[in-house]
This record gives structure tokens, sequence and C-alpha cells, in this order.
């Protein structure tokens, strides 16, 4: 099963250090060219984790919905590099560079 958009792009984005949804929020709007919400981007967060893809890692120092943040497992790295050029042929990755 391949992962929609947005839940790749948040994936992609908690490679390299843990995340937080309004961490992330302009960054991920910008790539699809429309507006996205810390809401939208918590609940990936948690469908991505149900997955095994992400792993809460504790505690940030915003108080709650925006306290929990979130890191890529080894399974989920393997997956954003099995599946990005399927979802978004052409497109370069941020954490490539």
């Amino acid at each position: 099963m391949t992962l929609d958009p947005l839940s790749l792009l948040t994936l992609d984005a908690s490679m390299q250090s843990p995340e937080a949804p309004h961490t992330i929020c302009a960054e991920i709007a910008q790539f699809l060219g429309r507006p996205i919400s810390e809401t939208d981007l918590r609940e990936t967060f948690r469908s991505l984790e149900a997955l095994g893809l992400v792993k809460a890692t504790g505690s940030g120092p915003h108080g709650p919905p925006n306290d929990v943040w979130f890191v890529a497992t080894h399974v989920g790295r393997e997956t954003v590099d099995r599946e990005w050029d399927l979802v978004f042929p052409g497109k370069g990755r941020e954490s490539d560079t």
C-alpha cells in the first residue's frame, strides 16, 4: 500500500529529527500547494504511529496538542525511500540534500 501525499511528506519531514505538527505545517502546505492545518498533521502523525512508521519521542516545550514530537522509525525510513518516487515523481526530497 502506497501512502497518500500528506502522509509521505509528514513521514519524510520526521526522518532527520523529531517534529511536531506546528514545526512542519507551513513547509508541508507549501510543498503540496494547499492549506494544511496542525490538526491534519497531528492526525497524520497518529495514523503513521499506528502503522509503526513513526514513534512519539516525548513532550516539547509547547502545550497540548503540540507537545508530542514524532520521529520516523527504521521501517518509516524504508517506506519513504521506497515510495517517494512513486508518489512524487521527479520531485527531490529535502532530506536528500
